[in-house]
């Protein structure tokens, strides 16, 4: 038995090369039979998934081609409304620049015409002083006092309360009281009485007899006032608080036509166009706060004074 096995083994592996050659080259195709196979097999998965990829980048590449062929409509039409705004902006700033052009020319004749307004008003307002020139106002005179007639009550008065007048003929072309609301809503005040005189040489006279004294009738006291505009009597109100300081100070101050202070100081004759320009002579002069009040000022003497020269 062992010896039968023993020579089996021998005869196996006493087999000829030419045997064993054939084996292996099968051995051999096989396995590069299966190598293929399994390459071709990877290969078909490589090539399967390559496809999906490919595909996937084809579809985003023809919706990217979209979104850009869009984009390029969208940036088509943006340019057309670019280039119409700016064709807009173009005729907008031309039609600016014309406006603008208007404009100015418009700003010159605004300021011509203001000019001319202005000195038509300022000729007006003189024409209208003018007009006033031989009319008085009287200030204080109860109401009643003048009775039915007015004129006739100040002819007969105006001697006795200005002495100088006596013996002098006073011509009054017509009298009467003017209209306040003030009156309406003040009882105790009365209204202002006017009138017209026929010389300007008496209206004169009056002034400066009013001015030399104190008139009283009735107990009440008379003050007598040109007859001013509407403007000029607004600028000539302005120099009242003034006229009170400079008059409380022991000064002399009178006002020109049509709205001009004039006092005397220390031998120079000084004139003041505006109320403040007084103000700061004041308190450069006399160290006088701005706000300074003046009491015990109860009568402007010559507050309306009117130079004897007919305003031009």
């Amino acid at each position: 038995m062992a010896q039968g096995k023993t020579g089996g083994k021998r005869e196996g592996d006493c087999m000829s090369p030419l045997k064993k050659k054939p084996m292996i080259s099968m051995l051999k195709e096989d396995l590069e039979d299966a190598i293929a196979t399994a390459v071709n097999m990877a290969l078909k998965e490589q090539q399967s998934s390559l496809n999906l990829t490919i595909q996937s980048a084809v579809k985003e590449a023809i919706k990217l081609k979209t979104q850009i062929q869009h984009t390029e409509d969208t940036m088509g039409i943006l340019a057309k409304e670019v280039d119409g705004s700016r064709k807009t902006i173009q005729n907008n700033a031309a039609k600016v620049d014309s406006l603008q052009a208007a404009l100015r020319a418009s700003k010159h004749q605004v300021s011509d015409l203001q000019q001319q307004v202005g000195d038509l008003f300022s000729k007006m307002t003189q024409m209208e002083d003018h007009s006033r020139l031989s009319n008085l106002r009287l200030v204080g005179l109860k109401e009643g006092e003048e009775g039915s007639d007015p004129a006739d009550f100040l002819t007969t008065n105006l001697p006795k309360w200005i002495p100088a007048l006596q013996g002098q003929p006073i011509h009054i072309e017509r009298a009467h009281r003017l209209y306040s609301a003030e009156k309406n809503a003040n009882n105790n005040r009365p209204r202002t009485l006017i009138f017209k005189l026929l010389d300007y040489t008496d209206r004169q006279a009056i002034l400066k007899g009013a001015r030399a004294q104190k008139i009283k009738h009735a107990e009440h006291d008379l003050l007598f006032f040109p007859d001013y505009s509407k403007d000029t009597t607004t600028k000539r109100k302005a120099f009242v608080p003034i006229y009170k300081k400079m008059t409380a100070l022991g000064l002399q101050p009178f006002l020109r036509y049509p709205a001009h202070l004039k006092v005397a100081f220390q031998g120079k004759s000084l004139t003041f166009d505006t109320p403040s320009d007084a103000e700061i002579f004041l308190r450069d002069t006399f160290q006088t706060s701005p706000s300074h009040q003046i009491h015990g000022v109860s009568r402007l003497q010559g507050l309306d004074e009117m130079e004897t020269a007919t305003p031009q």
